[in-house]
């Protein structure tokens, strides 16, 4: 029991310098759940650890401030040391994680995945305003909440403080497909770092039954073949336009100088391509109807020529 107050359930995850714990809060009488993370790094380096302790400390303050001006955050419901271990206390989220929601409904539409971008873009914008880095952006970190069916991003305790920070070798994670090249291959992350793992998270879920054949192509990108990601091939029957396709293509280049730089820039080129689509979408109905009624008016135009017919003879 921390603090006489939060008592822990059950670890549900074990990272490399914290591990997170389900828990409740016994002093409220409706005994809610929350999510508790203990700092516990694994490394034996003093200067390391005591660097990951700042940053495990400023992700509280940061936590503290950010979720009074963004609604998609999760609260920070307490930070304490107890026997001299660091904790945070935060609100768990009713809702399932995208890898959730796609083993049990199949892939996304590209509408889904244009929501998803928004509502993460959203976020991210003030993350990056407030010079922080998530640095570790992919589907189990991101909620799609019970109460409004909004996406929730959590898990900040990978979070990074500086524009451009160096990831001490002991502390990188292990490479998987929603890691930035620069952090694979140089264990340095940067705010486009985080659009290239959301554009890679994206993809997953427009090609979610797919994921195994992926994962092959993504690993042949890593090893020489930088721009032979033909994520399309895998897409199957699920429909993705030309003009999210190339949004999707800018967010996931292996250069990251020719990836979108900012949050920003992309909900620009979003908004841009959706007003294109409803356009197209409009153009197509009123085309559809156009040629329904032209269908119609033949028909009539028959029967009332036979009707003529019948009436002369």
């Amino acid at each position: 029991m921390l603090r006489e107050h939060y008592r822990a359930l059950d670890i549900i995850e074990i990272g490399v310098d914290t591990r997170t714990f389900l828990a409740i809060d016994e002093d409220k009488p409706s005994k809610p759940y929350c999510l508790i993370k203990q700092f516990f790094p694994l490394f034996s380096d003093t200067n390391l650890r005591q660097k990951v302790s700042d940053i495990f400390e400023k992700t509280a303050v940061f936590l503290d401030e950010l979720e009074k001006i963004h609604p998609q955050i999760p609260k920070l419901l307490a930070y304490f040391t107890q026997d001299n271990r660091q904790y945070l206390v935060q609100e768990y989220i009713e809702g399932k994680s995208l890898y959730q929601e796609l083993e049990e409904n199949g892939v996304f539409t590209e509408q889904k995945v244009r929501d998803l971008l928004v509502d993460i873009l959203t976020i991210l914008q003030l993350v990056h305003a407030n010079e922080v880095i998530h640095e570790n952006i992919k589907p189990m970190d991101i909620i799609r909440r019970n109460l409004d069916g909004k996406f929730v991003l959590i898990d900040f305790s990978k979070a990074i403080w500086d524009r451009e920070w160096e990831v001490d070798p002991e502390r990188i994670l292990p490479k998987n497909i929603f890691q930035a090249p620069e952090k694979a291959f140089q264990g340095k992350a940067i705010f486009a770092s985080d659009l290239y793992s959301l554009g890679v998270t994206c993809i997953y879920c427009l090609i979610y039954s797919n994921r195994g054949e992926i994962q092959e192509t993504w690993y042949n990108q890593r090893w020489g073949n930088y721009n032979d990601w033909e994520w399309r091939d895998y897409l199957g029957n699920n429909y993705v336009s030309d003009e999210l396709g190339k949004i999707l293509d800018k967010l996931i280049c292996f250069d990251s100088r020719e990836r979108y730089q900012t949050a920003a820039e992309v909900l620009q080129d979003l908004n841009a391509t959706s007003t294109t689509e409803k356009q197209k979408l409009k153009e197509q109905d009123l085309n559809a109807t156009s040629t329904t009624e032209k269908q119609k008016l033949k028909e009539i135009a028959k029967k009332a020529l036979a009707l003529i017919k019948q009436l002369k003879n």
